[in-house]
């Protein structure tokens, strides 16, 4: 038998994802996306990586199944990688960053 999930622990899971949806609705709402995209072309890069600023995991959001779906569409590659980086306190934690690569075609 499964044991029970206190009521405090699901609050803090509650609060835990929908901090993540709200960071990922700025970093990653297609406005954003597509400005960080445009920015990078305009200097001349066919690629950009979007990394939340704490290493949390913003993959499972919908703002950014939407941005990977826009990308997607779009003919860009939209992978998500990797990273280690310090939390506020210093420690090292594992984060996921968006990478974004078109490679000259448009979208």
């Amino acid at each position: 038998m499964k044991t029970p999930v206190p009521p405090y622990v699901e609050g803090v899971r509650a609060l835990a994802a929908e901090a993540r949806e709200r960071a990922a609705d700025a970093l990653l709402g297609i406005d954003a996306v597509r400005q960080a995209v445009t920015l990078a072309a305009a200097s001349g890069f066919d690629q950009v990586v979007i990394r939340p600023a704490l290493p949390v995991d913003l993959r499972g959001t919908a703002a950014a199944r939407a941005a990977v779906k826009f990308l997607t569409d779009g003919g860009a590659s939209a992978t998500w990688q990797k990273y280690v980086a310090a939390d506020p306190d210093g420690r090292q934690l594992g984060g996921h960053e968006l990478r974004i690569e078109w490679g000259g075609a448009p979208f």
